[in-house]
């Protein structure tokens, strides 16, 4: 069983990764533009256009448009920039990778038959979230420890009292009491060493490294009637691979020497499955129009999760010490759940001026609130996450995304740019409630009767409040983060 708090007070507490709950909804839903250099150039606005294989994972009834069969594949690098500011405090960081973007196979066979004109069926996957990012926070802080939110749940712990020993949360406050970085008095609570408590200024360091990406695997299948009207579908499996590691140390200022290093690490495996409708008509020959739903993923998650602590200790301390002079503890937990995302509704424009200008704007809309954490079959703990539900339906709310690009033509060579607005998903009075995204993007390509080579950049940035951590009655520690993320892609691809 799990122990629970007032509503009210978890929306502001943060005591670690352990748990799921609304961070992982949030993280599994958001999806930003993957597949083909050419839709990414365009910022992933080919909700109407089709005729790539992007298609596929935007509104499958683009694969209509396609007159030759037809397979690509996008290898591309990924670049994060990272800068942090904690209370006054400037650090950085960078990560680079190599990924396969888009792999894609699309058949085309034309009918022949009446007014149905041709049909398509398409297999491939597209990249729709790399999770790939390293964050260093470095800062003084004169008026808190980790250590302090630990003692502070250990006693607000069953109905606003200090919880027995056997009781304390094992990766965090059970490692915190073993580490002898808090300690029970005669009376049953629980204080923080004196070695922290009283030693002033804290020097604190959080170093993060995240890995992972959510990968579509789409198979599609779409048809032209009468030129006019397309319709698709997709049946998609998502796999979802995520890996974080944090971890946060905090030195004496005064003594010059380590109080203690916390690591946590979760590796996070899942596969999800959801699908994709799909309609574009033509009602004049310039103009374009999409609609397409995508229904809610259902993910199975398996995670695994590890916390160790080493303490340090001095001359100057501790007043109530452990055995010996450092405490280190490892802990390791499983879990089994399933996240189910909100659907995406999304609606598209496009324009095709003659031969040499295409013009589209895909509006999506998304509501957050809506993502849910539900027992898995798998788990050994029937926990219902009642609990977590309710605070995602307090902290998030539906959302609208707009992705727009356009598409040069000057005879075999196109040039290509895009931008995209991602909104918020925090409600209002949300700390990171204007924590948008935004993205802009381009990039040029060669296209022949039966070849094509296409290039791409796409650059998002955003900026957000990271709470290092938070209690009831303990201020938050906050820094703030400016993250720029960079994609340079290429396509080849053969059309038979």
């Amino acid at each position: 069983m799990k122990r629970l708090f007032p509503l009210s007070v978890l929306l502001v507490i943060v005591v670690g990764l352990q748990a799921q709950d609304q961070v992982d909804a949030l993280r599994y839903s958001q999806t930003f533009p993957g597949g083909t250099a050419r839709s990414v150039a365009m910022g992933g606005a080919f909700g109407a256009l089709g005729g790539d294989f992007a298609s596929a994972t935007i509104n499958p009834a683009g694969m209509g448009l396609y007159r030759k069969s037809e397979l690509t594949y996008t290898p591309e690098f990924y670049l994060t920039d990272v800068n942090s500011t904690y209370n006054g405090s400037k650090a950085s960081d960078s990560r680079l990778n190599l990924n396969a973007n888009n792999f894609g196979f699309v058949s085309a066979i034309e009918l022949k038959s009446g007014k149905w004109k041709w049909a398509s069926f398409g297999v491939g996957y597209n990249k729709v979230q790399n999770f790939s990012n390293t964050i260093s926070i470095k800062g003084n802080n004169p008026y808190t420890s980790l250590a302090d939110v630990y003692a502070e749940s250990a006693n607000l712990g069953f109905d606003n009292s200090p919880v027995e020993l056997n009781d304390l949360l094992p990766y965090s406050e059970g490692l915190f009491y073993d580490g002898g970085l808090m300690y029970q008095t005669e009376y049953g609570n629980y204080l923080i060493n004196d070695s922290i408590a009283g030693q002033g200024t804290l020097e604190q360091s959080n170093h993060i490294q995240q890995r992972g990406k959510m990968n579509e695997w789409a198979f599609s299948f779409a048809c032209n009637y009468d030129h006019w009207l397309y319709l698709g579908a997709t049946f998609s499996i998502t796999s979802l691979w995520y890996d974080e590691t944090s971890m946060f140390s905090e030195n004496s200022l005064a003594y010059n020497y380590q109080h203690f290093k916390f690591t946590e690490t979760r590796d996070v495996k899942g596969t999800g499955y959801s699908g994709i409708l799909g309609a574009i008509v033509k009602p004049i020959h310039p103009l374009r129009i999409g609609l397409s739903y995508h229904l809610p993923t259902s993910y199975i998650i398996e995670e695994q999760y590890d916390a160790e602590l080493s303490s340090f200790y001095s001359e100057y301390s501790p007043v109530y010490p452990v055995d010996g002079n450092s405490g280190a503890e490892l802990d390791f937990g499983e879990s089994f759940y399933r996240v189910i995302t909100p659907g995406k509704a999304v609606g598209s424009v496009g324009l095709i001026l003659g031969k040499n200008l295409l013009l589209s704007t895909d509006v999506e809309y998304m509501d957050y609130s809506k993502a849910r954490i539900y027992w898995s079959y798998q788990s050994d703990d029937d926990y219902d996450y009642s609990y977590e539900n309710g605070i995602i339906d307090s902290i998030y709310h539906g959302t609208f995304n707009v992705k727009t690009g356009a598409e040069l033509r000057f005879n075999d060579f196109y040039l290509r740019g895009g931008f995209g607005y991602f909104g918020s998903p925090y409600a209002d009075k949300q700390p990171n409630v204007n924590a948008y995204q935004l993205s802009y993007s381009g990039g040029f390509g060669f296209r022949g009767e039966d070849r094509f080579i296409d290039f791409a950049f796409y650059n998002k940035f955003y900026s957000e409040d990271y709470v290092l951590y938070q209690g009831i009655y303990v201020p938050p520690s906050v820094a703030d983060i400016n993250y720029k993320a960079l994609k340079l892609m290429m396509t080849i691809g053969v059309k038979f």
